[in-house]
């Protein structure tokens, strides 16, 4: 996979060819008329370990607190299935995100996080935290579109 909809505690990575802004603002048209958000489904028939079978790399990502402009270069995500869930939160997938400070060639940065399925009857729903956090308070993951064929 080259890349697709990642979201890694708050930032989103998605493919280019998602009109954001459009999303966005039919969204907030949508909530100031009718007092809520259009749902959001998730991609259909997602299988996880062909999701995480090989490396994603970003092409857009949002800043934020934990990922500000200057960490976003090169920025990588590799993920791989524990043997069995973590003790003592039960995490069930390793994440490891990397990326550069400043520049394509700047000093190497990342985190290593963990992942969980948090809807058993939609896979493509995890959460993600730092491993070291309970469950409850990890990141929506939600997979919105993936196609292995079409690159993304």
């Amino acid at each position: 996979a080259s890349n697709g909809v990642i979201h890694v505690i708050d930032s989103v990575l998605i493919p280019s060819d998602l009109d954001v802004d459009a999303f966005l603002t039919s969204c907030q048209q949508q909530q100031e008329e009718e007092g809520e958000c259009k749902k959001v489904s998730t991609q259909e028939n997602f299988v996880l370990n062909d999701f995480i079978s090989k490396p994603w790399y970003a092409h857009m990502q949002a800043p934020t607190r934990f990922n500000p402009p200057e960490n976003n270069y090169c920025v990588t995500a590799q993920y791989e299935v524990q043997d069995r869930p973590s003790i003592p939160w039960g995490y069930t997938v390793d994440v490891t995100n990397t990326g550069r400070i400043g520049s394509t060639d700047g000093e190497p940065t990342g985190a290593d996080l963990c992942a969980w399925e948090k809807n058993s009857s939609d896979p493509a729903k995890l959460g993600v935290a730092p491993c070291e956090i309970p469950r409850r308070l990890s990141g929506d993951f939600w997979v919105i579109r993936y196609n292995e064929d079409e690159g993304y």
